[in-house]
């Protein structure tokens, strides 16, 4: 009995002593130190360590649900200019001007904003002062060049976008040769020029764009990037927007039967995620909160390898 005692007051003792030192007897947790109070200072910068990350979050969600809303959605202030843009674009193109990727390119370019102004732009289709001025000066029935007025901007747009369409005689596919056109759009048909050739010598078809010249350029990094996404968007996001509603008749540039390769190392997964948006019927979002790059790129390639799917079916 005395030894039981011992050893019942043994195991309490070492019971006691176990608590006492926060040692895991299963030796899974580690150590754990005893509780301390913090410090009134430490208190203070705990506290505004988490309202700092909650608000992060909050503005971070907000930013993306605004994101959302632009791509997926038509500006209101794109009605006020729409009855115009279709009579001009068909005084320009025709009855069957492709009206919704002029709309997806003024979209594209301001949102259909006016008076907004870019460090080196101005204007509801973003001309910089130099294009404006030569492209009043090449046609004069414009008029004066005012970038920040919308009727000359849309007119100017439509006018060069001729202008550019007309260069590209060799380009036979109307999806490759409206590429081509974007693209001199936003970062000049001279680079264009360029890019063809490089293209050439590394033996691809100038008179491509999708997987052809648009992999090759001399341009800065950035500058590439942008100008690829350019086209991209306009076609298969911005004029895909303008087609689902019937207020904006036109003919579509790229359809199905087109065939066009996606590659993946140009489109970026900005581009990929904002493709997603808009096709939520094909890819669910995660709610408002922004994915990891990870699963951007994840969505991403189900986006590429959905449509691939889709034309090898109709092909």
């Amino acid at each position: 009995m005395q030894s039981g005692t011992r050893t019942q007051l043994r195991h309490g003792s070492d019971k006691k002593s176990n608590y006492r030192t926060g040692y895991n007897p299963r030796g899974l947790l580690g150590p754990v130190t005893n509780r301390q109070k913090l410090s009134p200072i430490a208190r203070v910068i705990v506290t505004l360590w988490i309202i700092g990350i909650v608000f992060v979050l909050s503005v971070g969600s907000a930013v993306l649900l605004s994101e959302k809303a632009e791509a997926s959605q038509i500006p209101s202030n794109a009605y006020k200019f729409r009855s115009f843009l279709i009579r001009e674009a068909r005084f320009e193109y025709g009855m069957e001007a492709p009206v919704p990727l002029f709309a997806g390119q003024i979209h594209q370019e301001s949102a259909w904003r006016p008076d907004v102004s870019s460090p080196y732009a101005d204007g509801l289709t973003q001309f910089t002062p130099d294009t404006a001025k030569w492209i009043a000066e090449l046609y004069p029935d414009l008029g004066t060049a005012d970038a920040f007025n919308p009727k000359w901007a849309i007119r100017a747009m439509l006018r060069y976008n001729k202008h550019l369409y007309s260069l590209f005689k060799d380009v036979t596919s109307e999806c490759d040769r409206w590429a081509f056109v974007l693209s001199s759009y936003n970062g000049g048909y001279g680079w264009i020029k360029r890019d063809r050739r490089i293209a050439i010598s590394n033996g691809k078809d100038p008179t491509k764009w999708w997987d052809n010249v648009e992999l090759y350029s001399s341009r800065a990094e950035w500058a590439f990037e942008e100008n690829r996404d350019y086209p991209r968007k306009i076609i298969y996001i911005r004029q895909e927007l303008y087609l689902q509603d019937s207020r904006w008749p036109g003919t579509k540039i790229c359809r199905q039967e087109d065939t066009v390769v996606v590659d993946e190392s140009i489109a970026t997964p900005e581009l990929l995620i904002e493709a997603s948006i808009l096709r939520d019927d094909q890819v669910p979002m995660m709610g408002a909160k922004k994915p990891s790059p990870e699963m951007e790129n994840i969505v991403g390639l189900v986006v590429i390898s959905f449509d691939r799917f889709t034309r090898n079916r109709h092909e």
